[in-house]
């Protein structure tokens, strides 16, 4: 009896214990809910206890209430321009914009499915110096453009991250497909990986890879055509290497594709670069090529992911 005594008192206690606790310990707040705000195709989702949006003419404003970079007011606004939102051109607008600065290095910085081309200007070296930030995106051939206002900067030195996290919620409609037609041959590709540019009329155009598929720095594809009175002959990219550096593989498809034989050539530096894969397919006396950018020596780094490659090989066509 007595040992049954001591467990109920220990029960007991337990059990008051846990209540104190409950008791004294406040309800959780929950989480609020996520506001938007549009502008041309992109959707900010953001927290209204985080940014406070508000419409400024055919643009917004976008004001930091978060502890890291209160007070920072950004312009958001969007302009109907395709490729004109570079490292370069980012640099000088940030040059421009915040003179006061002297340094204003600029980064490509993946974001979700958008690639945040931004300068962080600063005064001197010092990190935790007020940053002044000045960015674009390029999207469905729109230019969407974030610049700080500079009487915001205050002490902060954390807008360009909070302006990073917000692009990175952000979300749009499914990217266009457009298709690039060259003689016989229908190629579909994602106006979200692929901007085309024709160089020979009726020859040949090329693809620019765009972050963040690609890195920024010059990645491309070339697609051509050309009359070959001998089928696919051995790739120029590929003359003078040995054997075990250029490797032939067929592609697999499915099976109302054209058969494409790809190269595959491997650089024969000591570090790595990117290899250069091209695509052959030879028709009614026209060899059709889809091919990445040639090696560039050894600090080569125009690189195309192997799967963005194989996916304009996979997707291409020939007319019925």
């Amino acid at each position: 009896m007595g040992i049954c005594n001591r467990s109920w008192r220990g029960l007991t206690a337990l059990v008051l214990t846990c209540l104190g606790f409950a008791l004294a310990t406040p309800p959780s707040r929950a989480e609020p809910p996520s506001a938007k705000a549009r502008i041309g195709d992109i959707t900010f989702n953001y927290d209204p206890f985080s940014w406070r949006f508000e419409p400024a003419g055919t643009g917004l404003t976008a004001t930091c209430q978060q502890v890291d970079c209160r007070g920072v007011v950004i312009d958001v606004s969007v302009r109907d321009t395709d490729g004109e939102c570079g490292e370069e051109a980012v640099e000088g607008t940030a040059e421009r914009m915040f003179p006061e600065a002297d340094r204003h290095p600029v980064n490509i910085v993946p974001a979700g499915r958008f690639a945040l081309i931004k300068a962080e200007s600063r005064l001197g070296p010092d990190l935790s110096a007020p940053t002044y930030v000045y960015a674009c995106l390029d999207w469905q051939g729109r230019e969407y453009r974030f610049a700080m206002r500079p009487e915001t900067v205050g002490r902060t030195s954390w807008a360009g991250g909070a302006l990073h996290y917000l692009v990175s919620r952000a979300t749009a409609p499914p990217a266009r497909i457009a298709t690039l037609r060259l003689r016989d041959l229908a190629i579909p590709y994602s106006t979200e990986i692929w901007r085309v540019t024709e160089l020979v009329q009726g020859e040949s155009y090329m693809l620019s890879c765009l972050p963040p598929t690609c890195d920024g720095h010059g990645g491309f594809v070339a697609v051509s055509a050309k009359p070959a009175t001998a089928g696919c002959e051995p790739d120029p990219e590929a003359a003078g290497l040995s054997l075990p550096q250029a490797i032939l593989t067929p592609l697999n498809s499915e099976a109302d594709a054209p058969r494409f034989t790809v190269t595959t050539v491997h650089s024969p530096c000591r570090n790595y670069v990117p290899p250069t894969r091209s695509a052959c397919l030879w028709h009614k006396g026209i060899a059709y090529r889809i091919a990445t950018g040639g090696l560039g020596g050894c600090r080569s780094d125009l690189d195309v992911p192997a799967g963005a490659f194989a996916g304009l090989v996979d997707g291409a066509r020939l007319a019925p």
